[in-house]
């Protein structure tokens, strides 16, 4: 079974428990997922099948938009209201004015620090295992990402506001910084109260099941081919005759427009529909194999 399941991530679980749990369903040992989601999050989330796992980077260098809520006044050791507090301050006096004039500066390119508690790896140890060990550890280094849309909605204020909002974004973006950011900006700490993710890559959240819905008999009919998450790169469509040798690794002749792909890659589809490979133009009507798929194949 080769294939994409959008699955919509219930809070409480950890990304892992939901490949953990499809993995049951499924009877696969080649289950994996494309895009961490917290426990405290909910949405999108693609849980890939079997040779689906071989294009996990790919389908996690899309873009993403979230939803979620910020309080501020409150601070914590993981930038969400899951975390040990840190600090509590009065910030009744802030406003929304002062937020939302706060929020433009992070639209754009901007360098980010993402968060202590995060899977980023630092001497080869993820730095929330470090976290949790209670060791001495320097901020992360910041790293460039880009934030298209940030909308501030529903202010609530009081002792500790709090804002909902709705944020577009690119790869690698920490919402959980964001959150953080945006209280330094406006002089109280912000903490990030809950998140939803509506997007993720070429996955929208009317795509996706819910874990309660999903059974063993169902299944299939919610997984998805491979190349719905490729959508981004240009495809050629080969035929049966060449199928083999495309699986053993072999070029691709082609005589279609291709397009203009990300660094020129192409998915190779058979006759079928099928996912084969993702190749690099090499030339005039020619690629050269960058993956090997095989979807479908035995």
């Amino acid at each position: 079974m080769d294939g994409i399941l959008v699955i919509d991530k219930p809070a409480g679980m950890t990304s892992h428990d939901v490949v953990a749990r499809v993995r049951r369903l499924t009877g696969l040992r080649r289950v994996g997922h494309a895009g961490t989601l917290d426990p405290m999050a909910t949405g999108v989330l693609p849980i890939l099948l079997g040779r689906a796992t071989k294009v996990s980077d790919y389908l996690m260098r899309g873009d993403k938009s979230y939803e979620g809520t910020i309080r501020f006044g409150l601070e914590t050791d993981t930038l969400d209201v899951t975390g040990v507090t840190i600090a509590e301050v009065d910030a009744e006096t802030l406003t929304e004015e002062r937020v939302r004039a706060a929020a433009k500066q992070y639209v754009g390119l901007i360098d980010q620090v993402p968060p202590k508690y995060s899977a980023i790896k630092v001497g080869g140890q993820p730095l929330y295992k470090s976290a949790r060990r209670g060791l001495d550890m320097a901020e992360p280094e910041p790293r460039r990402i880009e934030i298209t849309a940030f909308n501030i909605m529903n202010w609530r204020p009081g002792r500790r506001p709090t804002v909902d909002f709705s944020v577009s974004c690119s790869k690698g973006t920490y919402v959980r910084s964001l959150a953080r950011d945006l209280g330094r900006a406006v002089g109280f700490s912000g903490t990030l109260a809950s998140l939803r993710r509506n997007m993720s890559g070429a996955f929208k959240i009317s795509d996706a099941v819910s874990l309660e819905r999903l059974d063993a008999a169902n299944l299939s009919s919610y997984l998805l081919p491979i190349k719905a998450g490729l959508a981004d790169l240009a495809a050629v469509t080969v035929a049966a005759a060449d199928v083999a040798a495309i699986l053993n690794g072999g070029n691709a002749a082609f005589s279609q427009s291709t397009g203009d792909g990300p660094a020129g890659e192409i998915v190779v589809i058979g006759p079928a529909g099928e996912t084969l490979a993702i190749h690099r133009q090499a030339g005039k009507g020619q690629t050269k194999p960058v993956r090997v798929i095989g979807e479908g194949s035995l």
